[in-house]
């Protein structure tokens, strides 16, 4: 058991209210002194509630999940005792899963209530989730009890995100069906094949002309290529967790 900060401050007015009998008249001490009882009374009235709540918490989580996709984790929270409280749950979970940015705060009825948690995976690997801790508030919010409800252990793989490759897929889809098949494309580069010669036309690269074709035939020629698109390439990844390079943040 912990005091709150509501707690806190009210023991920190009262003592500062303490001193307005040394200040004003002596017989205020009576109000200073119930004034403590009362809040005495209302710390004990949190305290034996708290003692007769007893609260179990289990997640679920999937077994697998793609870089960089959110983690729904989802909370089972089981109270018994007289009255709903107030209170959060925290998940602590091992990388490659990143604690959750908030924890779950709620006002958990009596009986069993689901709660959910994103938990986001940055990068490949095994993660777990280690633990779940629980703190719940008196009815006053004067007490509160944080204790560990388990260490559920519960591993999650976390594998490359084919989702987010068909996404992409899709999205190119007009492009990659103008390019497929084979085209040829008629430009001027050192990288193409040579096809064949034609007059210059002013204009042109004149360091294209192919001095002894012109000679020969007395008339200035400059070399076509032809240039092959869509070629089959054959290329081998090691998609290895430890190759990886990370890219925008996820690996």
């Amino acid at each position: 058991m912990t005091p709150t900060p509501r707690l806190l401050r009210l023991m920190t007015a009262g003592l500062v209210l303490a001193a307005l009998p040394l200040v004003l008249h002596p017989s205020l001490w009576v109000a200073v002194v119930g004034g403590w009882i009362t809040l005495a009374v209302a710390a004990a009235s949190d305290l034996f509630v708290l003692h007769r709540t007893r609260v179990e918490v289990a997640a679920e989580a999937p077994a697998s999940v793609g870089v960089g996709e959110p983690l729904e984790v989802v909370l089972r929270v089981t109270l018994s005792g007289s009255r709903s409280l107030e209170g959060t749950i925290r998940a602590v979970t091992t990388p490659p899963l990143s604690p959750p940015v908030s924890d779950v705060a709620a006002t958990f009825p009596i009986g069993e209530s689901r709660h959910s948690v994103e938990v986001e995976a940055l990068h490949r690997g095994t993660g777990r989730l280690v633990s779940l801790w629980s703190r719940l508030e008196g009815p006053l919010g004067l007490l509160c009890r944080v204790s560990p409800e388990g260490a559920p252990r519960r591993a999650v793989a976390v594998t490359p995100s084919l989702p987010r490759v068909r996404a992409w897929a899709t999205k190119h889809d007009r492009l990659l069906r103008r390019l497929s098949g084979a085209h040829r494309s008629w430009g001027y580069g050192e990288d193409g094949d040579f096809d064949s010669l034609e007059a210059y036309v002013p204009g042109m690269d004149v360091r294209r002309i192919d001095w002894k074709a012109s000679a020969r035939r007395r008339a200035p020629l400059v070399r076509r290529f032809r240039v092959e698109r869509s070629q089959r390439v054959v290329a081998c990844l090691d998609t290895g967790r430890l190759m990886g390079d990370p890219i925008a943040g996820l690996d």
